[in-house]
């Protein structure tokens, strides 16, 4: 079986979130470049043949060389895309190019994250959550409306290393952690098409 469920993971006290305080986690997790965004977009696809609303967004990366070049930021409701970053030039000694975000797409995303809270959307996607949204920048001013206000359910992506730092900075223990080495789409969408019928009113 793929599915982790790390200790005390299954809601609030180790026990199943009966009373929704705050969305229901489910996190996609691996390393740089493993492909948490393929994995979420393929569960996406699936979610929404089953007839759910699903909001939020991925941020498909491309490279030139070996090199990871820019980001492409795809707003899974709409299906409309948006250059989020883009890497800047080389340093004198040779060191890679800092990535470069278009504000425009940052506002972007935090608005279509708003948007799915509004609507109170079944299934939201951020792909995803890491750094940058541990030091308060990027997604972390939506994502802090977010985990207040949203009872929904909430799929993230997030690299290995970030893992605990992401569930700490929100306070929000996942009801379950999807590795990519080990698990699919398809088990992924079972379980929270599982949680859902637990947990009826999410749609």
């Amino acid at each position: 079986m793929s599915l982790y469920l790390p200790p005390g993971s299954s809601g609030n006290c180790g026990k199943m979130r009966s009373d929704m305080a705050g969305p229901a986690l489910f996190i996609i997790t691996g390393e740089q470049g493993e492909g948490k965004t393929g994995f979420a977009l393929t569960l996406a696809g699936i979610l929404k043949k089953r007839e759910y609303t699903v909001m939020g967004f991925i941020a498909k990366g491309y490279r030139k060389g070996g090199l990871r070049t820019r980001f492409e930021l795809t707003d899974l409701y709409s299906g409309k895309t948006i250059p989020l970053a883009e890497r800047g030039p080389a340093g004198r000694q040779g060191e890679r190019g800092v990535f470069i975000f278009n504000s425009d797409a940052v506002t972007a995303g935090c608005t279509i994250i708003r948007r799915a809270v509004r609507k109170n959307a079944g299934i939201i996607i951020v792909d995803e959550v890491g750094a940058l949204e541990l030091g308060g920048r990027v997604w972390s001013p939506a994502i802090d409306e977010l985990a207040e206000r949203f009872r929904g359910v909430l799929v993230i992506t997030v690299r290995r290393k970030f893992l605990e730092s992401v569930t700490g900075k929100w306070n929000l223990a996942p009801v379950a952690v999807f590795p990519l080495s080990s698990s699919m789409p398809q088990e992924a969408a079972d379980e929270i098409e599982k949680f859902i019928n637990q947990n009826r009113g999410i749609s």
